[in-house]
């Protein structure tokens, strides 16, 4: 069928040019460059990638999100944690009325996901935070949080990417979310001295990479089973 053949050929490209970027990241540059990366998005059918499983550990720290107001930013952070590997030794934190802070998700070193506020929920990671003419971005960013240390030497496991990828290309295809709007919380925030997150030796070719595979792949997956193809 011509257009099985033209789906796999763009799936192959998007896959081809994902490896691309992994094989030349050498210190990538923050999402606060100036790169353009608004043409990654291919525009996935909601629905077309699954939710990865999740473990729910709910934080009371969240409210409603302004009525109205879409998702339509996912913002990555790490931990600042030294020696820290599981996700409820973060959530510990998050479920302290206390500490008035908390996000979507945490990604531990092995890669457990946990789910501490549901996305239609505003968690609270952001901070005084400012990005293409918007602030306040909790009203519509998704916080997602990765165990580390953020010394820059401590890394961010393989396991950690492959849950990342798999977390977001999910929240990218469910809310279409522009690529151009997965950013670093040190891309947003106004105390940069402060918040430096992700850590420097965080990769985001190998993330952005992954997250247009993953997204292409499920674009052929919806557009195969629309028309019912078995070969695929």
């Amino acid at each position: 069928m011509p257009h099985v053949g033209r789906q796999l050929r763009n799936a192959m490209g998007v896959l081809l040019a994902g490896m691309v970027l992994v094989l030349t990241d050498a210190g990538f540059p923050s999402r606060a460059s100036g790169t353009d990366w608004t043409h990654l998005n291919p525009g996935v059918p909601e629905g077309a990638i699954a939710k990865p499983s999740v473990v729910w550990l709910p934080s009371p720290n969240y409210d409603a999100r302004p009525e109205g107001t879409a998702i339509d930013m996912i913002v990555i952070h790490d931990t600042e944690s030294p020696g820290v590997r599981d996700v409820k030794t973060i959530w510990h934190h998050f479920a302290s009325p206390r500490s008035h802070v908390s996000a979507h998700y945490i990604i531990g070193k092995d890669g457990t996901i946990a789910q501490c506020v549901p996305d239609e929920l505003r968690a609270w990671h952001c901070g005084e935070s400012y990005y293409l003419g918007r602030d306040h971005l909790n009203d519509c960013a998704i916080g997602i949080e990765l165990v580390n240390a953020q010394t820059g030497h401590d890394p961010f496991t393989n396991a950690q990417y492959h849950s990342l990828i798999r977390l977001v290309s999910y929240l990218v295809a469910e809310y279409h979310v522009p690529m151009d709007r997965i950013v670093g919380h040190k891309d947003i925030t106004l105390k940069p001295e402060v918040k430096k997150d992700p850590a420097p030796n965080f990769s985001w070719s190998r993330f952005l990479g992954g997250v247009r595979e993953q997204l292409a792949m499920g674009s052929v997956r919806q557009a195969a089973a629309g028309r019912g193809d078995r070969h695929l």
